[in-house]
């Protein structure tokens, strides 16, 4: 089987693939003959914990007889969830209880007050039905009920799950509440039956950071908004936009909350919000009511949203590719990296075609609000490189050496290179 890997670091992430497995017992190994986490999902399902997947580049590994050796770090049940990184318990109501990171030895919410709590209010806008959320949205609201049942549905030793079911008044929430072997990330797939009329859901978090600004990704940067309601600028950004994570951050430890699909985030003191769905009935009357799935994520990390959370949102929205590939005589291609960069703020973030010739369009950007040198290694030595615009036009001449770019970058510069080969 092969797992493709489209960023620029190397990665540990889960991949699945779907291919005849052995009725007998069977492990996985990488392509140097060392075991490799695996947990059979389904009858022709695999998921594998792939490790040192390389920048744009490929892994193969091996499905082999015999008993798996490693040793089961995950356990979940109906109470609570663990790895070597986080623990995690569910109360009563099926809500998070208590979050604890083990690496840093720190609760991450607030004692007392639960985590993932699906909060719904009243959604009556005075304009534009579909488009707005007015300021007092906060006047009418009410949880959803308590968890129908809890019930731990996969035990690892890649993955363990546990699901979540509880209705609102007209609809179903599913939650697989997620945790991998490898990962402090807690993700909430989420499957809804949503059948609501002007009611808005959100997932809430208080966390336990005390911070003035919270910080929210957009296209190729980063922005800081106002955690406090003190001025009207302020009280006005009581629901933001973010693309992939929105992350609270004190001196030497923060909380993100990611997101593959769900673009409107809340900071309110700490108290972190993610708006899931609405329901509005102008001018369809019927707008969003079906079937939805979507998928939400806590990350406790050390230091700022600067230590992994870039990357962490990029891999929840973007999954390892994984494919069975048949047995084959002869030598696979080196499966280095297509092109890497040397330092982790920097993100190979598109490959493309050229528009009016064959070359290949790399574009860089920079996400951490840093700048310095950066040096951008190709896979294989270019015949030509210039650096143009985002038109793919006004190319200046660049200097390489062998397969290698030097460049300096300033915070959140965005650079394109076309190279031909």
């Amino acid at each position: 089987m092969l797992g493709f890997h489209d960023w620029s670091w190397v990665r540990m992430d889960v991949a699945l693939i779907e291919m005849p497995l052995p009725k007998e017992h069977f492990h996985v190994v990488d392509g140097a003959g060392a075991g490799v986490l695996c947990q059979q999902t389904g009858p022709n399902e695999l998921l594998i914990l792939a490790e040192g997947v390389p920048p744009l580049g490929y892994a193969a590994y091996h499905v082999v007889p015999g008993m798996p050796s490693a040793e089961n770090t995950l356990k979940a049940s109906s109470s609570g969830m663990e790895n070597d990184f986080v623990r995690l318990t569910f109360d009563k109501k099926g809500q998070v209880a208590r979050l604890y990171d083990k690496l840093e030895g720190r609760d991450v919410l607030m004692k007392g007050k639960p985590g993932n709590v699906l909060e719904l209010f009243e959604d009556r806008p005075h304009g534009n039905d579909a488009w707005d959320i007015d300021p007092n949205f906060e006047e009418v609201s009410w949880e959803a009920c308590p968890a129908e049942s809890v019930e731990a549905v996969e035990t690892g030793p890649v993955r363990a799950i546990v699901r979540i079911v509880r209705k609102t008044e007209r609809s179903v929430i599913t939650q697989d509440v997620t945790l991998h072997a490898h990962s402090s990330r807690v993700d909430f797939v989420t499957h809804a039956d949503w059948h609501e009329k002007r009611v808005l859901l959100k997932a809430a978090f208080p966390v336990d950071i005390r911070a003035s600004h919270a910080t929210y990704e957009i296209q190729y940067a980063a922005i800081e908004r106002a955690t406090h309601r003190n001025t009207d600028f302020d009280r006005a950004r009581y629901e933001v936009p973010a693309h992939k994570w929105a992350d609270l951050s004190e001196g030497d430890y923060g909380v993100s909350l990611l997101s593959d699909c769900k673009y409107g985030y809340e900071t309110k003191g700490n108290l972190m919000r993610v708006s899931l769905l609405r329901s509005p009935v102008d001018p369809d009357p019927t707008a969003d009511e079906g079937e939805h799935r979507f998928t939400y994520s806590i990350y406790p990390h050390a230091w700022t949203w600067r230590n992994g959370t870039v990357q962490e949102g990029f891999e929840l929205n973007s999954p390892l590719l994984a494919f069975a590939a048949p047995t084959q005589r002869g030598v696979l291609p080196s499966n280095g990296a297509f092109a890497s960069v040397d330092v982790d703020h920097v993100i190979i973030d598109t490959i493309k075609r050229c528009e009016d010739s064959n070359a290949l369009i790399v574009r860089v950007y920079e996400a951490y609000g840093q700048r310095g040198p950066v040096a951008l290694t190709l896979g294989h030595k270019p015949k030509q490189v210039t650096e143009c615009d985002l038109m793919e036009e006004h190319d200046a001449p660049v200097k390489v050496k062998g397969s290698t770019i030097r460049f300096d970058v300033t915070p959140f510069e965005i650079r394109s290179f076309k190279v031909a080969f």
